[in-house]
C-alpha cells in the first residue's frame, strides 16, 4: 500500500498549492489582486504564503513530475497491465477512490494558460488517463468477453477467419478474461478460447492443423497445433505447440508424462534437424496465486511467482528427456491472478546442456 499512498501524497501536494491559482484562472483575477488575496489570507503566517509562492514559480517542474506519473499510469492501463506499477484506479477501497478524487480533480484544471499558471499538460495526461481506466467491473468484463465467444459461428473458428475470434488482435489487452474463458465450464466456449488462445500465442504466425484435445481430470484442458511463417514454401520451417491447462503448480509434474506429450511427440515424429523449435505452453488454472489475497498491484505476487518459477524450472529439468522427445525448445507458463494480467515464466531450454534457463515477465 506503500506505493499507492506515496502517488496520492504527491498529487495532494501539487493540487493544495495549486487550487487557489487554477481557481482565479476561470474568474480572470488579475494576478496581482490574487497575490495580495494571498497575503491577506495568510497573513498570520506570511512564511507558509512564501513557501507557496516559491513551490508555485518552480510549476513547470512540478508539473513534469506529476505527468511522470499519469504517463506511468496512462502506460499501465493502456497496455492492459491493470496497473503494474500503480494504484488500481478500478478498486473501491477508500485510498484508491482518494486516488482517483485526485486525478479526476487535475482533469478540470483549467486549460487556457494565464500568468497564474498553464495547467494544459496535466489536465490532457488525467483526461487521458480516465478515458483509459476500465468504467466495467472484472466480472462484467468477463461476461461480455464470454456473450463474445457464444455468438461465434463455427466458421469463425477456421483459419482464414482467425482475426475475428475474441481476444486474438488485441489478446494482450484481453489476456485476463481470455484466461478465464479458457477455464469455463461450458465445452462450447472452452473451445472458442483455446481456438482463440492458440492463435494469440502463435501470431504472427499462421496457425494450421488446431486440435482441442479431449482432456481426462485433473487436466483442464490442452490443444496441439502448427505454426509457421508466411515465407517461400522452401525457407517455412514448421513449429509445434501444445497447451496445458492445469489445476496448480503442484499437480503439474504429473502431467508431464509421455501419454499427456504424446500428440506433440506424434507431430514432431519426422521432422529433419536437430534443433528444438516445439513450443509448450502451460496455464496454471484460473488462479495461480490463491494464497496472496491483495490484488491492488501487479506486483503483490512477486514473492509467490519466484517460488512457482524455481518449482517449474526444477521441475522442467526432471523431465529433460521427454521434452527434447518432444522437440520442446521453449516452454512458457502463464500464472492467472485475477482481475489482474497473468504473470508469466519463460523456460529456453539449452540443448547442449538440456538444462531450462528461465526468465520472469519483469526480467
Amino acid at each position: 500500500m506503500y506505493e499507492i499512498a506515496w502517488v496520492r501524497g504527491v498529487l495532494e501536494k501539487y493540487l493544495s498549492n495549486e487550487r487557489p491559482f487554477a481557481a482565479s484562472i476561470p474568474k480572470k483575477q488579475p494576478y496581482d489582486k490574487l497575490l495580495l488575496e494571498l497575503i491577506g489570507e495568510g497573513k498570520e503566517s506570511l512564511e507558509k504564503v512564501l513557501f507557496m509562492m516559491v513551490a508555485h514559480n518552480k510549476l513547470a517542474e512540478r508539473g513534469e513530475a506529476v505527468m511522470a506519473i499519469l504517463r506511468e499510469m496512462v502506460a499501465a492501463e493502456g497496455s492492459g497491465m491493470s496497473c503494474m506499477y500503480v494504484p488500481d484506479l478500478g478498486t473501491t477501497g477508500e485510498m484508491d477512490s482518494a486516488v482517483q478524487q485526485k486525478i479526476l480533480e487535475l482533469s478540470q484544471l483549467p486549460s487556457t494558460a494565464t500568468a497564474a499558471g498553464d495547467y494544459g499538460n496535466v489536465r490532457y495526461l488525467a483526461q487521458q488517463l480516465l478515458d483509459v481506466v476500465p468504467q466495467e467491473s472484472f466480472e462484467d468484463r468477463v461476461k461480455a468477453f464470454r456473450e463474445q465467444l457464444e455468438k461465434l459461428d463455427e466458421k469463425t473458428l477456421d483459419l482464414s477467419t482467425a482475426q475475428e475470434l475474441p481476444g486474438t488482435v488485441d489478446g494482450s489487452l484481453e489476456m485476463e478474461l481470455l484466461v478465464e474463458a479458457v477455464n469455463d465450464s461450458n465445452p462450447t466456449i472452452q473451445k472458442r478460447a483455446m481456438h482463440a488462445y492458440a492463435y494469440w500465442l502463435a501470431a504472427p504466425s499462421r496457425v494450421c492443423k488446431l486440435q482441442v484435445l479431449e482432456a481426462k481430470a485433473p487436466l483442464l484442458a490442452s490443444a496441439v497445433w502448427t505454426q509457421f511463417f508466411t515465407v517461400e514454401k522452401a525457407e517455412v520451417h514448421q513449429r509445434h505447440g501444445q497447451i496445458l491447462v492445469v489445476p496448480s503448480v503442484q499437480q503439474l509434474e504429473s502431467f508431464l508424462d509421455a501419454q499427456t506429450l504424446g500428440p506433440l511427440v506424434k507431430l514432431q515424429e519426422g521432422e529433419k534437424g536437430s534443433v528444438p523449435l516445439n513450443f509448450l505452453h502451460i496455464l496454471v488454472g484460473r488462479d495461480a496465486f490463491t494464497s496472496v489475497t491483495d490484488r491492488t498491484l501487479f506486483y503483490n505476487t512477486d514473492g509467490e511467482l519466484k517460488k512457482a518459477l524455481k518449482e517449474c524450472q526444477e521441475m522442467f529439468a526432471r523431465k529433460a528427456e521427454l521434452l527434447k522427445t518432444a522437440g520442446v525448445g521453449e516452454i512458457c507458463v502463464a500464472l492467472p491472478q485475477p482481475p489482474r494480467y497473468p504473470r508469466f515464466g519463460k523456460f529456453a531450454l539449452d540443448p547442449d546442456t538440456e538444462e531450462p534457463v528461465t526468465s520472469a515477465d519483469d526480467e
